[in-house]
């Protein structure tokens, strides 16, 4: 599994941030406080919500304090979308999982070919 695209909106210093088409190593420049750490934190955040026991909703969620919102505003929503490729091993283990966990998804599961990827957005509000 590898990251493929993020983008981060309202999160800490970061009003919008996109990065597409991620490669095998990645380098982020900048200016300091220019939001680099903070990208990072998001990707952090995301891939911790991902471990966590229940991927629908957490009781303590990564994000909550004031300073996590972009200019601490926190009537607009910080969004985490990444879209990760995936191997054909990860696909079927995750086709796998959904059968198990949802046993009426197996058929829709079977009708869904060509499946490159996964993206999932975690808004915060």
């Amino acid at each position: 599994m590898k990251i493929f695209r993020v983008n981060v909106t309202d999160f800490r210093s970061i009003n919008r941030a996109d990065i597409a088409e991620c490669g095998e190593l990645n380098v982020l420049i900048g200016r300091n406080n220019s939001g680099k750490s903070n990208l990072l934190s998001a990707i952090q955040i995301f891939f911790e919500f991902l471990r966590s026991a229940s991927l629908v909703a957490t009781t303590d969620p990564p994000i909550s304090d004031a300073t996590d919102w972009f200019d601490r505003r926190d009537d607009v929503p910080v969004k985490i979308d990444i879209l990760l490729d995936l191997t054909e091993e990860e696909i079927v283990e995750i086709r796998t999982a959904i059968a198990v966990e949802a046993p009426q998804m197996r058929n829709a599961l079977e009708d869904i070919k060509n499946i490159r990827g996964l993206e999932c957005e975690l808004t915060f509000y």
